[in-house]
């Protein structure tokens, strides 16, 4: 098909109408033509379409031809990358298992403040082939935190995972807390884990994530703690929820009190004391395992706020 060959288009909503209809069709060097054509014509495309084409040419295996159009964005109006379009160039990494270029695409994400969706967060885990077996197999070697994750990912006894692969998750676990924010519900009633829409592997870390995430709160739990896995009253699952039976899994080798739910068998729920006696049986994570890429460089807010106004107040006397 020839753009040329086509009725002439008028307004942005043509136009955004045929760029989704040529990436629907699988025509990435006609939709870019389209969107080329709606920019010269003075219409200001939004980044769904900058995003659908991008997508569309992951898809054919052009991903050269990706980032040059997600880097496109820029000189169309200054167009700021959106959730949309990041997750399209991250559905190509993953899909291919290029884990250098992912790592390289989730630091320019972090970088430019663009938040790792439910949807990338699932993405970039379920290509990481070292992480996946280790969930699959829910061996005894299966880490029960995210230092012990990503050092056992970098001295697996059996195959040590590629160095990208490690870096990719540890990156991840550094930049998706925007993730766990969205999956998480915490209120004086309740500290609730939601995973529903996360597949196994990405579930498993999250769980790992949300531990981390009451630890650091446990001065003011709230009065349950819970977490929601599927298989529960809304639950659109039929049969066994492999997401629940991998929560089950794993929060039981850590000790956990969270119990499945008398009244909703998709839903682990524990009590406040339980859970805090828990906790403090929990032990101490190791000096230098965090697993941020620049936890070396990095001081906590609150620290650096109180040692700020420290030095503040001493100038005073």
């Amino acid at each position: 098909m020839e753009l040329r060959s086509m009725p002439p288009l008028s307004g942005r909503k043509a136009y955004a109408a045929m760029v989704k209809s040529l990436c629907l069709l699988g025509m990435p060097a006609e939709a870019e033509a389209a969107l080329r054509e709606m920019v010269s014509r003075g219409h200001r495309p939004e980044a769904a379409q900058f995003g659908a084409v991008a997508r569309c040419y992951g898809r054919a295996g052009s991903p050269a031809d990706m980032e040059r159009v997600i880097a496109s964005m820029a000189d169309a109006g200054g167009i700021r990358l959106g959730a949309g379009a990041a997750d399209a160039v991250l559905s190509c990494y993953s899909a291919c298992r290029d884990h250098a270029r992912t790592l390289a695409w989730l630091k320019r994400m972090r970088k430019l403040r663009v938040a790792v969706t439910a949807k990338g967060y699932n993405l970039v885990l379920n290509s990481c082939p070292s992480l996946a077996s280790v969930v699959r197999e829910l061996g005894p070697e299966l880490p029960l935190s995210t230092a012990g994750l990503v050092g056992w990912l970098r001295s697996a006894s059996t195959t040590p995972a590629p160095a990208a692969e490690v870096e990719v998750v540890r990156e991840l676990l550094a930049s998706s807390a925007s993730v766990l924010d969205r999956a998480m519900e915490w209120s004086e009633a309740e500290a609730k884990l939601n995973l529903h829409g996360f597949s196994t592997v990405a579930a498993y870390v999250l769980v790992l994530q949300w531990v981390d995430a009451v630890r650091g709160r446990a001065r003011a739990l709230p009065l349950e703690g819970s977490v929601v896995c599927g298989v529960g009253k809304h639950s659109d699952v039929r049969g066994e929820s492999r997401v629940r039976e991998l929560a089950q899994e794993v929060l039981g080798r850590m000790g956990s009190p969270l119990k499945l739910s008398a009244r909703n068998r998709g839903r682990l729920v524990a009590k406040r004391d339980r859970v805090e006696q828990w906790l403090a049986s929990l032990p101490v994570p190791e000096d230098g395992t965090d697993p941020s890429p620049d936890a070396a460089n990095e001081e906590p807010f609150v620290f650096a706020l109180f040692r700020k106004l420290g030095q503040f107040f001493s100038n005073l006397m």
